[in-house]
């Protein structure tokens, strides 16, 4: 009987479990630089996966496009991508190739961060990024 019992409580804990949760929406994401993007989806700059539950998901701003939009993204099959974008600061503000928070000139004008007033220099250093994602199920 405690073997019954026991068998009974198991699966009523499983029926449970798998009934009271709701399945979050995952995407499996590239990302590109929108000034760059040439509409190859090979160029990517960099990917990432992000679900509804991260953080991250309310930092990108999910598009809403319409099918017959004959816009910037009209070669996109909107039935398999899903697009949005995001504003990111640059990481590499002179392209020298070494992060911001390594450079000793972060913005290349000859003057050391240490004595310079403006050491990520006067221009807007953000990067407006494409996102287009796969849905991971």
């Amino acid at each position: 009987m405690k073997q019954v019992l026991y068998k009974i409580l198991t699966l009523s804990i499983i029926l449970l479990f798998t009934f009271s949760c709701t399945k979050e929406a995952c995407l499996n994401c590239n990302t590109y630089n929108m000034l760059d993007f040439d509409g190859e989806l090979d160029n990517y700059t960099g990917e990432f996966k992000v679900c509804e539950n991260d953080d991250m998901w309310d930092d990108i701003v999910w598009g809403e496009y319409d099918h017959n939009d004959a816009g910037d993204f009209s070669f996109i099959d909107l039935d398999i991508y899903t697009l949005g974008y995001r504003i990111i600061e640059n990481p590499d503000i002179d392209n020298d190739g070494i992060l911001n928070q390594n450079d000793m000139d972060i913005d290349n004008d000859g003057i050391s961060n240490y004595n310079d007033s403006t050491p990520y220099g006067t221009d807007d250093n953000s990067i407006i990024e494409l996102i287009i994602c796969l849905d991971h199920e």
